[in-house]
């Protein structure tokens, strides 16, 4: 936890040490009272927060907007487009995406993906609220990503690609002809969008689905990777391709 995050009805409320935010603060950042901690009300301001005391089990806190001791980092213009990976898998996606600062995440079904990772109990919106915030205070940054879940890719490419150039479009693929990711220059085609398949990567109808919304298929290379590879991999090779890592 690089930034200490709070719902914007929890700022300034007595935070529990059982909370993970609070064990953080105290067991690993090693905060007495007096002393201040970088905080942020989520997808809001950042600060610090500095502790009036410890008692009853809580830390009770005051916080200040705008004095945080480092820079916090804004989400930046990429749109993600995932087929639904394994359950074990989408914790770590989604805490990796979040923290390397995509401003949207699109989860779908797709034609050759487990249709029973659909009914994973990390749908829920608790859990996946934490990993988000996870991902937040990792990559210390206050924005949460929108996060968006679809039952067909159709639905999904009707919904997200209107909002993008074309160029901007990158469809991650193996299949023969696909350029190199790493030979796109994209730093005047913000935003990006990027799909990323499941496991088994997408048909030839799919294919011919993101053709007709006008994404160019790109490739990481011959290596077949798993979703939560790919997915980190392109993400962070796109940014660095737009100028912004």
């Amino acid at each position: 936890m690089n930034l200490i995050l709070f719902e914007k009805d929890e700022i300034e409320k007595p935070l529990s040490l059982k909370d993970e935010r609070g064990f953080h603060i105290i067991k690993v950042l090693k905060k007495k009272e007096g002393e201040c901690f970088d905080g942020g009300v989520v997808n809001g301001t950042a600060g610090a927060c500095r502790i009036n005391r410890i008692e009853n089990g809580n830390i009770y806190y005051s916080f200040l907007p705008g004095q945080e001791s480092k820079p916090v980092f804004p989400l930046l213009p990429v749109t993600l487009i995932i087929g639904f990976p394994r359950p074990i898998q989408l914790k770590r996606l989604l805490r990796d995406c979040v923290s390397l600062g995509a401003a949207s995440i699109n989860l779908t079904a797709t034609a050759l993906g487990e249709k029973s990772y659909l009914n994973s109990n990390l749908l829920k919106d608790d859990a996946i609220r934490k990993n988000l915030l996870e991902g937040a205070m990792q990559g210390r940054g206050t924005g949460i990503p929108s996060l968006e879940f679809f039952l067909s890719l159709k639905q999904c490419l009707d919904s997200v690609s209107g909002n993008f150039n074309d160029g901007g479009k990158i469809l991650l693929d193996i299949s023969p002809g696909a350029e190199p990711l790493s030979s796109l220059d994209l730093r005047r085609l913000s935003p990006v969008c990027l799909a990323i398949g499941s496991e088994r990567g997408w048909t030839e109808e799919e294919r011919g689905l993101f053709r007709e919304k006008g994404f160019i298929s790109c490739s990481l290379g011959k290596r077949i990777l798993r979703t939560e590879t790919a997915v980190t991999a392109s993400l962070a090779l796109a940014l660095g391709r737009m100028g912004l890592i």
